[in-house]
């Protein structure tokens, strides 16, 4: 794969071809944005260009080391369970002592830099500080505001962006072209720009019986006082698909908003707060909430907020 096939992150790449081009290479990046818009990707080509035989700011894609399937001078570290312990680190700064085994540069790409242990990331500052020889280190992020400030004040930040719903929508239709179109379009929708969410949700056999399960309950909010008691005692088990729960939720307040635009401002005040309600719900239950209270509660104040204002 090359930068050029990567979708809406042109002034990233530009960024990051620019420096190669004028061989004007940082010690250490931090590719941050939202998850699925190609931030990984885009390190590997990036670790590729650099020790491409072609010397050009984009991968041949045929010489012996872009063919590789594992370069021994590209390390792709992932956290080991919910973090990025301080013995991988260890691991790396090992590493770094040598000299590339058979290409130009040694790359390391590290997912979720905001997964650092406090001791990792101390540990992996110094390394930042005194930087190796033809070495380069990646951190991605979906978490900038999480990544450690002296981390952060090491590296050269590119930004990445949530991709354009047309953009995406033009990727499924040549990624997926058997799947109906009223699915792709959704999918796009539901993406919040994010390509690889919307390949997830694309490829996921229950996500639109979830899709649908969710606008029943936006339909019936309101109408059966003990639905928000059955609705939490149910979706309580379902923690892993409370945020397609939420971002559905969301989206179809948002449809309401939009279809309302004309409307009184005290309908339009009332879907804003039910906006800030499942907002709310979804950072409460972040920070560990009972998720049966919390949703009961939630589903209540949608419920009021929708009688009163009728």
């Amino acid at each position: 794969m090359k930068f050029s096939e990567l979708i809406g992150q042109e002034p990233a790449i530009g960024l990051i071809k620019n420096s190669i081009a004028r061989n004007r290479l940082a010690h250490a990046y931090l590719f941050a944005g939202p998850d699925g818009v190609g931030k990984k990707t885009c390190a590997q080509i990036m670790a590729r260009t650099l020790n491409c035989m072609a010397g050009e700011a984009e991968p041949c894609d045929a010489c012996r080391s872009c063919t590789k399937e594992f370069h021994p001078d590209i390390h792709l570290i992932k956290p080991k369970g919910a973090s990025l312990r301080i013995e991988q680190i260890r691991e790396l700064q090992n590493s770094v002592a040598y000299k590339p085994y058979e290409g130009k540069w040694k790359i390391y790409i590290l997912e979720d830099a905001d997964k650092l242990t406090e001791a990792a990331a101390n540990s992996l500052l110094k390394t930042l500080e005194e930087p190796p020889p033809v070495t380069v280190f990646i951190l991605i992020t979906s978490k900038i505001e999480k990544a450690l400030s002296t981390i952060r004040s090491r590296c050269q930040q590119i930004n990445f962006s949530p991709i354009g719903e047309e953009k995406i929508l033009g990727f499924l239709e040549r990624h997926y072209p058997d799947a109906e179109i009223e699915k792709r379009e959704l999918a796009a929708t539901l993406a919040e720009g994010s390509i690889g969410r919307a390949a997830s949700f694309l490829e996921d056999e229950d996500a639109f019986g979830r899709v649908e399960e969710i606008r029943e309950i936006y339909r019936i909010i309101g109408q059966d006082d003990l639905a928000p008691f059955t609705i939490a005692e149910k979706w309580k088990e379902r923690k892993e698909e409370l945020g397609d729960f939420f971002q559905i939720l969301t989206l179809l307040y948002r449809q309401s908003l939009w279809q309302n635009i004309e409307g009184t401002k005290e309908k339009l005040a009332s879907i804003n707060s039910a906006l800030v309600a499942i907002g709310k719900t979804e950072a409460a239950l972040a920070r560990n909430a009972n998720v049966q209270l919390a949703l009961e509660q939630l589903l209540l104040t949608l419920a009021k907020e929708r009688e009163e204002n009728a």
